[in-house]
């Protein structure tokens, strides 16, 4: 409650210290070479040190909901906001996409981005916020859900205005203490404590002027001024750069494009038979696959910990896991479908992870996720998923060809016993999942089972699709029992992984059941997985073309 007023002080502190100020200006922002100095400083943000490089876009990110506003180089749009709040209290920075929200607050319904000011004077903030703080959290209903959302976007927004955000300065006497900004004169050594505030309060004014030079200069001196009372917990010159070098590389992002160019020359591959086409096919799916692994492999180095933190960085180890099983299973089956099933799922998963409302950004790890047992047992169970979701790609595969593409029994007797092994492979790695799962909960605990939401959705889980692979072994289900049957199991893969941890209270969970409703993607894909099955399986064969 205590924190609640004073974020609440601040906020009205912020809107009286900036109200009435003129509109903010689009003019294109100045790209000093000190920028590239500046970005190596380092910053102690949601308990983690970074360069002012990744704290930059994440913080623009968390105010905007997009990498980059208006094209500005990130670092320099927060300097300038920093230098010249007027110009920025009228910008339209803030992102709101839920309506209803929009419609509380009283602002204009048909806009997504609003600027502070906006949102400060909005009619219905004051009686939101109010609510708010009022009603408990575990309560709160999906328009308070969104209203938090907006709450922190707007203190992180009033932060960098007013110069709170830049924790650029540790406590030399705490390695562990909390980090200060350069104008607070928190350090035992008054005489480095001036030095520092002035070396900034110069920085402010060279960017003001347009001092390019003056500005070069002060931020060359600040990072140095910083490195020298900072040397117990600043990480090496050459963490710094590799942790920039990703941010600038976006792996990815990358991965993202061959995944698209993978699923369309592998979809031409199954009508033309091209040994050039073939090769190109191959050569994809060993850069995606390379390339997803390096993204991860930075993630791992920068963090310090095995890239299992939160659903961003989950949905990447899944789809990491499926290309992993489409490429190897690939050197024995060599199916040409293969290619379009891993770019075109990979694609969609990966799109569906840069969400604007996923939080992309590398964090420590809580507290209760701190075990060996982290690496062991949540990367064997995505595995799992991975194979699953493989499984359900191959299922639409079979129906596909079984609906459309006539003559193509050998192709389904492939498809269905590659489907076989690879929902076998899913099963395993989920049981040995479950199995680590138990030993970790008796650690933590103190139980092997508790019927927890997670726990008991991830055995549900796997006694569906023990049934799917007895059905086929007793001849219950044939090649397409097989195929609708592993569409129809993901779904308790998807309740499992994503609604159990956003729907259902548990230890588990992240959001205590309190979720802000059912996203509309995953009704839309609900929708289509019903009337896929039942369009591929009524009706007859109506194209003919060879099997692949």
């Amino acid at each position: 409650m205590r924190n609640t007023i004073l974020n609440l002080m601040l906020l009205l502190a912020t809107t009286l210290i900036l109200q009435a100020q003129p509109a903010a200006s689009t003019q294109q922002l100045p790209s000093y070479s000190g920028l590239t100095e500046l970005s190596q400083v380092v910053i102690l943000d949601k308990g983690r040190c970074k360069p002012l490089d990744s704290w930059a876009w994440e913080t623009v990110r968390g105010v905007t909901g997009r990498l980059q506003y208006r094209k500005h180089d990130q670092l320099a749009m927060l300097l300038d906001m920093a230098a010249n709040p007027d110009r920025w209290f009228e910008e339209p920075l803030i992102r709101i996409d839920n309506l209803p929200l929009r419609q509380a607050l009283g602002l204009t319904t048909d806009q997504k981005y609003f600027s502070y000011s906006e949102i400060r004077s909005a009619p219905g903030l004051d009686q939101l916020l109010q609510q708010l703080f009022a009603d408990d959290e575990e309560k709160q209903t999906a328009l308070q859900h969104y209203m938090q959302q907006l709450y922190g976007q707007m203190i992180l927004c009033s932060d960098v205005l007013t110069g709170q955000a830049f924790t650029l300065v540790p406590d030399p006497t705490d390695p562990n203490g909390a980090w200060s900004t350069p104008f607070q004169p928190s350090l035992q050594d008054s005489i480095a404590s001036t030095a520092l505030q002035v070396t900034w309060e110069e920085l402010l004014t060279a960017w003001q002027e347009g001092n390019e030079s003056g500005f070069n200069s002060y931020s060359a001196q600040l990072r140095t001024q910083l490195t020298a009372q900072a040397t117990a917990v600043y990480p090496t010159n050459s963490e710094v750069k590799r942790e920039i070098l990703y941010n600038h590389f976006r792996p990815f992002r990358k991965a993202i494009v061959i995944y698209l160019l993978l699923g369309i020359t592998g979809l031409l591959g199954l009508f033309f038979r091209n040994t050039l086409l073939l090769l190109l096919n191959n050569l994809l799916l060993l850069a995606g696959l390379l390339l997803h692994s390096w993204g991860l492999y930075f993630i791992t180095v920068i963090a310090g910990r095995a890239p299992l933190s939160h659903l961003y960085e989950s949905l990447l180890f899944i789809v990491w896991g499926f290309v992993l099983i489409a490429f190897l299973f690939n050197l024995k089956y060599r199916e040409s479908y293969l290619f379009v099933l891993t770019g075109l799922i990979g694609f969609i998963a990966m799109v569906l992870a840069h969400q604007a409302t996923v939080d992309i950004t590398i964090n420590p790890l809580v507290p209760v996720l701190k075990s060996s047992w982290l690496v062991f047992h949540v990367t064997i169970i995505l595995i799992s998923y991975s194979a699953f979701g493989l499984a359900m790609g191959l299922g639409h595969t079979w129906l596909i060809a079984h609906r459309f593409f006539p003559g193509t029994e050998q192709l389904g007797r492939r498809l269905a016993d590659f489907t076989y092994r690879v929902l076998q492979l899913g099963i395993v790695t989920l049981t040995i999942g479950i199995i680590l799962g138990a030993m970790w909960a008796n650690e933590s605990w103190g139980r092997y089972w508790g019927w927890d939401p997670k726990e008991t959705w991830s055995l549900i889980t796997l006694l569906f699709y023990l049934g799917v692979v007895h059905a086929r072994a007793r001849g219950w289900a044939r090649q397409k029992g097989m195929a609708m049957l592993s569409i129809i199991a993901f779904a308790s893969v998807i309740m499992t992984y994503y609604g159990v941890n956003y729907f259902l209270t548990g230890l588990h969970s992240y959001a205590g059941g309190a979720a802000a409703g059912i996203p509309p993607i995953l009704l839309g894909y609900i929708a289509f997985e019903v009337l896929f099955l039942v369009l591929t399986s009524r009706g007859k064969q109506v194209v003919k073309t060879p099997s692949s």
